[in-house]
């Protein structure tokens, strides 16, 4: 992912001053040069498990930062994060991409009207890539679960969206299935595999006579529609960090509704 975004932000004219693979690289770097570089953006597409380590260093140096998905692998870290971006006023913007996957457009305000009208009462989300040797420093929830949780919070809303209770969940290291429920009434179903025989990507909205569904997969015509709707979010971020504030917080409480789904498992 880190190659995908230097190519494409590359198009966008951003100037990248080094392109790093580890901390040794990183210290180096910083102790040579690093340090006289006036503040600009840091872009950390590194294994989950480094994401606060990486995060943490270019906040306290006063960067920008866009971390890929997870914002952390645990609810401590990420809460530290988001508390130093919002303390010192500082872009922290996180790459859960299929909130901007173009099929999703319209699909938080539907869900809002029909939940209004009483016609739905349920979600459910579905997830199952093909093995990939990939993201193995973390499980399933956090590898790619964190999508699906995202995007649940994303419909449901900033009020809404922080009363989640987990009521039950099952996994082993590639798979995981929970059920959430939220103070509004609505139940949620997630099901996430990431070492499946086929892929699939689908959220839904279920009531008694409605169902409201999106096929992300079948809906990927344009895949580099979605990277690119992230990157106008982004750079409004970085003009304004208030811009993100709804999706940091979302991505802070999927941080922390993974960490519950794995102490339950």
């Amino acid at each position: 992912m880190g190659k995908r975004h230097l190519a494409r932000l590359q198009n966008h004219n951003l100037v990248f001053n080094a392109v790093l693979d580890s901390e040794t690289e990183l210290r180096e770097f910083w102790e040579a040069e690093g340090h006289n570089i006036s503040p600009g953006v840091a872009i950390i597409a590194s294994p989950a498990t480094t994401h606060f380590t990486y995060a943490h260093f270019f906040l306290d140096q006063g960067w920008s930062v866009f971390v890929e998905k997870p914002l952390a692998t645990c609810s401590e870290e990420a809460k530290i994060l988001v508390t130093k971006a919002r303390t010192h006023d500082l872009p922290l913007f996180v790459g859960h991409s299929e909130r901007y996957h173009p099929a999703l457009a319209h699909f938080p305000s539907q869900f809002r009207e029909i939940f209004v009208a009483g016609r739905v009462t349920h979600m459910e989300t579905h997830r199952e890539n093909l093995f990939s040797e990939r993201a193995h420093d973390v499980n399933v929830t956090f590898d790619i679960l964190v999508h699906d949780l995202d995007l649940i919070f994303y419909t449901l809303g900033s009020t809404i969206a922080p009363t989640v209770k987990v009521m039950n969940a099952h996994a082993d290291f590639d798979s995981v299935s929970a059920e959430l429920s939220f103070a509004n009434g609505v139940t949620a179903s997630l099901y996430a595999n990431r070492n499946a025989t086929h892929t699939e990507r689908t959220i839904a909205a279920i009531g008694p006579n409605t169902v409201l569904k999106v096929d992300l997969a079948q809906n990927n015509l344009f895949p580099n529609d979605a990277l690119e709707r992230e990157y106008e979010a982004l750079f409004a971020t970085l003009q304004n960090a208030k811009h993100n504030r709804e999706a940091l917080q979302s991505a802070l409480l999927a941080v922390q509704t993974a960490e519950t789904i794995n102490s339950l498992c």
